[in-house]
């Protein structure tokens, strides 16, 4: 009786165009992390083709797609100045700290529709034995067939030379800065 109660629950949410949750948003943004966390070396700067195939089953097509880009605009500004002037990014782009995290714990997830934010309490560890840096940012993933993943996150870092809005917008910004040239 319940298998046929369960069964008949997913057809009617087919029928009313809904998807059945695979996993919760928290768990999306938890793998998303997992596998930020295992990336060696540290990401620093616009992640390459073989770090970024580490991220495809926790990221979404398009901020696969930013990424992709933005590393051929990196390429193209190498060259084009013969490696004479720093990337156009610099540092984790996943974070709001240059040196980025070293830990994270997944907040309670707000769903509406077909995305989700999740807030990201993050830590970075000085090795060097200092004062922990803490900070919030916010992970926003979209429904996919698998599950949920990470299409952008806004960063929430306060101090000074944290980065500042969405990652996206970042990646954009440095598409653009090649586009100008």
């Amino acid at each position: 009786m319940r298998k046929l109660l369960a069964v008949s629950m997913l057809f009617a949410l087919a029928a009313c165009g809904q998807k059945p949750a695979i996993e919760a948003p928290e768990k999306g943004a938890a793998a998303f992390y997992d596998v930020y966390l295992h990336v060696s070396p540290r990401v620093g700067g616009v992640p390459d083709q073989a770090t970024r195939a580490r991220f495809a089953p926790v990221i979404s097509e398009k901020l696969e797609k930013l990424l992709a880009a933005a590393e051929a605009a990196e390429t193209r500004h190498r060259e084009a100045t013969q490696n004479s002037e720093p990337p156009f990014m610099e540092g984790d782009p996943f974070t709001s700290l240059f040196e980025g995290a070293s830990s994270f714990k997944v907040g309670a997830c707000t769903i509406k529709d077909e995305t989700a934010q999740c807030p990201v309490d993050l830590t970075y560890a000085d090795p060097a034995g200092g004062e922990p840096a803490l900070w919030t940012d916010t992970v926003l993933l979209v429904g996919h067939d698998q599950g949920w993943v990470v299409d952008d996150i806004v960063y929430g870092g306060q101090w000074d030379f944290a980065t500042r809005g969405r990652l996206q917008s970042l990646l954009e910004n440095v598409i653009g800065q090649m586009v100008d040239r």
